[in-house]
């Protein structure tokens, strides 16, 4: 074997920040707020994620001559409160640093792979306090309410799945790596970009899904009525105070890892006008749990691809073969059906034969099963 061709550079590790962490929280609220306002006893007239300052002062302005407390109630505003460090569940390896790395690359799968480029969210544990303040027309209404809360959390944790469904925005200096290494049809075509964004200025914004889950508990809650009025008609408010347990991505892991090396290999075909295949034979591979093992690395091949592979280079314990091609730009992993892939074998060699497959489009994989 001969001409060895050198893949892309291996670049670093990178810990970056996502963008605009705050959209977590944000959708968070909005998606408790949207499971309260479906099982309370009454349907809600306003519903507001800000300050009960700015909540009231809203009110006041929808109606202009009409008394501020007629037709508008009830109402709830959900008031973001503050994020704190679980301190009692965070561990060193969660901060950015290359134990973060090691941790995640040797413990967990990648959470998205696009490209060459394999993104791990790290995440920290928050707690999260934040108040509801429930405006209602009668100090009756307050009571069903109460009760209500009560029968839902029970001052106990309840769990919510998929309680906030955000977005990992990608960093700009990924962006531009993903880019200059497979053009931007990378993002577009891969199943885990799900979300694009163009700005006015001509700038993409690419993001990846996030879904949190979350406990929630009820600490307390408070009647905030003016029951006299003074100068203005009676009001009728209880304020309840949450917590909520919230894992947040922290920061990204990014590992970038090398284009494979090639080995060129000169085979006996000669006269055939074929292109000769580049190929790597690696037996390194293994998937110990399932007894797979990928076998050969294919690229730069003609329409048809055929390798003589010596038996005594394949322990004798290898009981199926199969090839998956790989897209290069989108990442995507298809097995090849039988009009692509065949593998035959006499006393000698095992023949793998590819055919119909775009090496400008794919590289191929063989894969091996033992026993």
């Amino acid at each position: 074997m001969s001409d060895i061709v050198n893949g892309n550079e291996v670049i670093p590790s990178a810990y970056v920040n996502p963008k605009f962490p705050n959209n977590f929280v944000m959708n968070f609220l909005y998606s408790f707020q949207s499971y309260l306002s479906n099982s309370i006893p009454r349907e809600l007239k306003y519903k507001m994620i800000t300050t009960y300052q700015k909540g009231i002062e809203h009110l006041h302005k929808q109606v202009e001559g009409v008394d501020i407390y007629a037709q508008q109630y009830p109402a709830m505003i959900v008031q973001p409160g503050q994020l704190k460090l679980d301190e009692r569940v965070n561990a060193p390896w969660q901060s950015m640093n290359q134990m973060s790395e090691k941790m995640m690359v040797n413990h967990f799968k990648p959470y998205v792979t696009l490209g060459n480029v394999a993104i791990y969210p790290v995440t920290n544990r928050f707690i999260y306090t934040f108040e509801i303040h429930y405006l209602a027309e009668s100090s009756l209404e307050l009571i069903d309410v109460m009760l209500h809360m009560n029968r839902l959390f029970n001052n106990r944790y309840k769990h919510f799945e998929d309680i906030g469904r955000g977005h990992l925005y990608l960093p700009d200096a990924l962006i531009d790596y993903l880019v200059q290494e497979y053009t931007e049809e990378v993002l577009s075509l891969s199943d885990d970009c799900s979300f694009v964004y163009s700005s006015t200025y001509n700038r993409s914004m690419y993001a990846i899904p996030w879904n949190l889950n979350s406990h929630i508990k009820l600490l307390d809650y408070s009647d905030g009525s003016n029951f006299m009025g003074d100068q203005e008609l009676p009001t009728f408010r209880t304020s309840f105070s949450f917590e909520a347990m919230l894992a947040l991505p922290n920061h990204l892991v990014n590992v970038y890892n090398p284009t494979w090396d090639t080995f060129s290999t000169s085979l006996d075909i000669a006269g055939s006008g074929t292109i000769d295949p580049m190929y790597r034979l690696d037996n390194s591979l293994t998937n110990k749990e399932t007894q797979e093992v990928i076998l050969l690395h294919i690229i730069d091949f003609d329409a048809t691809c055929t390798i003589d592979l010596p038996k005594s280079s394949i322990a004798s314990n290898f009981v199926e073969f199969w090839g998956v091609k790989t897209h290069m730009l989108s990442g995507k992993k298809t097995i090849l059906d039988e009009t692509e892939f065949a593998m035959v074998e006499d006393l000698i060699n095992r023949t793998f034969t590819i055919t119909g497959v775009s090496s400008e489009d794919y590289v191929v994989n063989i894969f091996g099963k033992y026993i």
